[in-house]
């Protein structure tokens, strides 16, 4: 039927997203030179979260679209299910050291990015996590070393 025909090109389109995102998820982290014959490397942290990052926003995207699908009440259970799966891995990460020192230093620098006028003033919170985040990586490196 076109209906079932639609559905199955609306989530075809969804799972394009993936793939981009699993191929450069899928690696070691070590840089070498690739078939496209430039030097990357597949697997880092970071991209772990700029993926989930990109994933949930297609997924927000997606879901305030419903209405021009068939069937949107279906459809945005399957969102949600898809948004609730990402975020079960997602949220974990944010524990991380990797994750505290991108707030650190990501955030600030976007916002400057797209409003100039007000980096000082974002820059200060930045300087005091800085410092946070050290002290906090001085006593467990003081903890770690008083177990040894």
């Amino acid at each position: 039927e076109e209906k079932d025909w639609a559905i199955i090109s609306m989530f075809n389109e969804i799972l394009q997203h993936f793939e981009p995102v699993l191929i450069t998820l899928e690696g070691d982290g070590q840089q070498r030179k690739r078939k496209e014959g430039y030097i990357g490397a597949y697997g880092c942290p970071w991209d772990t979260l700029l993926g989930y990052e990109y994933l949930l926003g297609k997924m927000e995207v997606y879901k305030a679209a419903a209405h021009r699908y068939p069937d949107p009440e279906h459809f945005k259970v399957n969102i949600n299910l898809c948004w609730k799966k990402l975020d079960k891995y997602y949220s974990p990460l944010d524990e991380t050291p990797v994750t505290k020192k991108r707030r650190i230093y990501r955030n600030p620098f976007d916002e400057y990015r797209e409003e100039s006028r007000q980096a000082p003033t974002l820059l200060q919170p930045a300087s005091s996590m800085t410092t946070l985040l050290q002290a906090e990586d001085a006593a467990s490196s003081s903890t770690h070393n008083s177990l040894l």
